[in-house]
């Protein structure tokens, strides 16, 4: 008697992701299906939660998703079988980043014919379910549907190998790992989570090759000439083989990455506590001298970057002084975005990094008509 039929096929592979935030329809093509996953018939609580929680969201709001794929195996992966659950994580990845919600990878279900039990690591209710990132509702800026059968351009990058794209693919993915997991952990710990977006931010900076007149400030620039007057080309290729330009360059790339559309649209309701082009150089820096600060002075930041009550504050309140004695440590917190801030800034970055490499996403994320000398 042949069984057969009761077997999946060996080159189906499951995957269970979840998100906060709840999803319409599905998404399909040749080569990925991610669709609901509904609650048991039995398991009453988690239906109604999720029932009560369809237009409302709550702590405890959590709806998931099951993704299935395809993959041939290698002609070397005939006995070893490989462990596909890498696919959930890039898959999260992207979604997070294009809706701008959280997303949690449980890991495999099924492939090569086996069946796998999901992660059951505990997952903790959400503090903050009216923010953004978690909420039901589309991200202001673009406005881009809770929808999967809208985000085709950004799966298809991910999914597809193309030698073209290997370089912008590689860095997305490592810059979205750290957007990922600072989403996945700023309830339980909004200081490494706001650290995690800088380095996002700084992975996205080495993408990008710099000239020296963009580097260099003029005091360098004259040092440079003296040296180079005197014929020591030596000592000018040393001095810049030591100056990493890090901050400089987080700060030219996160710059260059934001538009006008990024300014006009926006989740604060409060004009005092937006984020403002005109400062926006001012906070990018701040925030990326908070690490060093933190890590120099061990000086906690997190009240100054939270978010208090149903506030949606991306810089500070205007005013208001931090309680440190550190004057330079008071000047940067006064300056920081908060971390619903600093999100908004990575997230709409790593998009536009997509979008001017090729990837083409949203209309909202084109260069600005009159925008000069942005790099793209």
């Amino acid at each position: 008697m042949d069984n057969s039929k009761f077997r999946s096929h060996p080159n189906i592979h499951k995957c269970l992701i979840s998100s906060p935030a709840r999803f319409n329809g599905d998404y399909e093509d040749d080569e990925l299906l991610i669709a609901s996953a509904h609650p048991s018939m039995r398991n009453r609580a988690l239906y109604n939660t999720q029932k009560d929680n369809e237009y409302n969201e709550s702590q405890m709001s959590r709806y998931y998703y099951v993704c299935i794929f395809d993959f041939l195996p290698e002609p070397d992966q005939q006995i070893v079988i490989p462990d596909y659950s890498f696919i959930g994580d890039i898959i999260s990845i992207a979604l997070a980043v294009y809706y701008g919600k959280r997303f949690d990878n449980h890991g495999i279900l099924e492939s090569y014919g086996i069946f796998w039990m999901p992660n059951y690591e505990p997952i903790f209710s959400i503090s903050n379910d009216h923010v953004g990132i978690t909420n039901h509702l589309p991200r202001k800026d673009l406005e881009i549907p809770l929808a999967f059968d809208k985000c085709e351009a950004i799966i298809k990058f991910i999914l597809t190998r193309n030698a073209q794209f290997e370089k912008l693919h590689r860095y997305f993915l490592a810059a979205g790992k750290f957007y990922l997991n600072s989403l996945q952990i700023m309830d339980q710990d909004i200081e490494k989570a706001y650290l995690d977006l800088i380095t996002c931010g700084e992975i996205l900076s080495n993408f990008y090759d710099y000239t020296d007149n963009e580097l260099y400030d003029e005091k360098l620039k004259k040092i440079f000439i003296r040296l180079a007057c005197m014929g020591e080309e030596s000592d000018i290729k040393y001095l810049k083989s030591r100056l990493y330009q890090v901050r400089k360059k987080f700060n030219l790339t996160l710059k260059s990455l934001l538009n006008e559309n990024f300014f006009s649209k926006t989740e604060s309701n409060d004009e005092s506590v937006k984020l403002q082009e005109e400062c926006i150089e001012i906070n990018i820096k701040a925030a990326y001298d908070i690490r060093s600060k933190y890590v120099h002075t061990v000086q906690s930041f997190k009240p100054y970057i939270e978010q208090m009550y149903i506030s949606i504050n991306e810089v500070g309140v205007p005013g208001l002084e931090p309680n440190v004695d550190d004057k330079d440590l008071k000047k940067v917190l006064k300056r920081i975005p908060t971390y619903i801030g600093l999100e908004r800034i990575i997230r709409f970055a790593l998009l536009r990094f997509l979008h001017t490499n090729g990837v083409y996403l949203h209309k909202d994320l084109d260069d600005d008509k009159d925008a000069k000398g942005e790099r793209t």
